[in-house]
């Protein structure tokens, strides 16, 4: 997973990687202060840290702490084991983190799907651009999506009644809040899933616990937040709010185009990269045949008729992840309507349910033992588009 970033490369170096100088910024804070920052470090100031490096903003200073805890120790590798780029420590911890998501989206898929059918939707994941590069570098969607993922997976362990996991769940939630603002809509899946009736059994409880514990457990950052930028949800993000209904509906359509783009190839032209036209439209159209019969196989499993309830374990699985990628859809499309943040790592707390989802459409093509591998070829299609 690391082979795409060159590991001894400078961090803040590479110029598609526009964030990765801000979370390193806020991770040398935490070296330096043991604390996390309302102000940052300069991130082109070399290991050992001064005090006189700090600067007034990093650009990821609103985020969680969670992440950048465990990188600090990450980089504190480097005093045991001095090699000439320091932040390989905090890179490899993310490709860590990038493969406990992809063995949480095996278990998942498992619960869905033929053991062929999961070893594609495990190889989508293990090549897909966006996934590879984002658990390569020095950030805190590596951490969000390993916790996302097992999140997702417990959910349909339950709601298959293969048992409560209330307490990892609890704590799971909790500690996707403390890592990413944007995991939030995980916290919804089940409380709407049993307002739903979608339940492993007619006897299940309303999931209080699940709802009410993260957020208490959440509320001192929350409240960390208050007093040092006077609101909860700080955020740092985007060009603001559209001045007319047209101009959103027009960053709605960017933001649908360029998070197609970032999903599967995150170095075309915008990136910095160059985009070859022929890849582009071969993709495109491969991936929109996928979506189409994705779209087509859901009406036909989970249609009304079958959402109340839903009778086989499989239909509780596909309901729980429809639930998981709606509300993540609905908090990016209101991030871009607000901020216009349209990156495709921004669904990624969504990861294992829109694998799943795009594995029921390929499914339908060819046969149900072929169809799904187009998803992992697709994606390493992608890989033309690198220099």
């Amino acid at each position: 997973m690391a082979a795409p970033v060159e590991p001894y490369q400078a961090a803040g170096k590479i110029s598609v990687y526009n964030d990765e100088p801000a979370h390193r910024s806020v991770i040398q804070y935490w070296v330096l202060e043991n604390a996390h920052p309302s102000r940052g470090v300069d991130p082109d100031q070399p290991l050992p840290i001064e005090p006189g490096n700090i600067v007034a903003r990093t650009g990821e200073d609103f985020q969680p702490p969670l992440y950048y805890f465990l990188a600090m120790f990450a980089l504190g590798f480097s005093d045991v084991f001095p090699v000439a780029e320091p932040w390989i420590f905090p890179r490899l911890l993310s490709v860590v983190f990038g493969l406990i998501s992809l063995l949480f989206l095996w278990l998942a898929c498992r619960r869905v799907f033929s053991e062929g059918q999961s070893l594609a939707a495990l190889t989508f994941g293990g090549v897909l651009l966006s996934h590879v590069r984002f658990t390569s570098l020095v950030t805190n969607d590596s951490l969000q999506w390993a916790i996302s993922a097992a999140v997702v997976y417990l959910m349909i362990r339950r709601i298959q009644g293969k048992g409560r996991h209330r307490l990892a769940l609890v704590l799971l939630l909790a500690a996707g809040l403390w890592t990413k603002l944007s995991f939030l809509p995980l916290v919804l899946v089940l409380p709407t899933a049993w307002l739903l009736r979608i339940r492993s059994g007619a006897g299940e409880k309303f999931p209080w616990g699940e709802l009410i514990f993260p957020i208490l457990l959440w509320a001192p950052w929350l409240y960390w937040n208050y007093l040092h930028w006077g609101t909860i949800f700080p955020m740092a993000v985007g060009f603001g709010a559209p001045s007319n209904p047209v101009a959103g509906f027009d960053r709605l359509f960017a933001s649908a185009f360029y998070l197609f783009r970032s999903f599967w190839f995150p170095f075309d032209d915008i990136w910095g990269g160059g985009t070859k036209p022929v890849i582009f439209i071969v993709l495109g159209a491969v991936v929109a045949v996928i979506l189409l019969l994705c779209l087509l196989e859901i009406i036909r499993q989970v249609g009304l008729r079958r959402l109340f309830p839903i009778p086989s374990p499989e239909y509780r699985a596909i309901a729980i992840s429809l639930l998981a990628f709606g509300f993540v859809l609905a908090s990016f499309l209101f991030l871009n309507l607000r901020y216009f943040q349209s990156e495709a790592r921004l669904l990624f707390p969504a990861f294992v349910p829109i694998v799943i989802l795009l594995m029921l459409g390929c499914r339908r093509i060819v046969s149900a033992s072929f169809g799904p591998w187009l998803l992992p070829l697709s994606a390493a299609f992608s890989y033309l588009l690198l220099r």
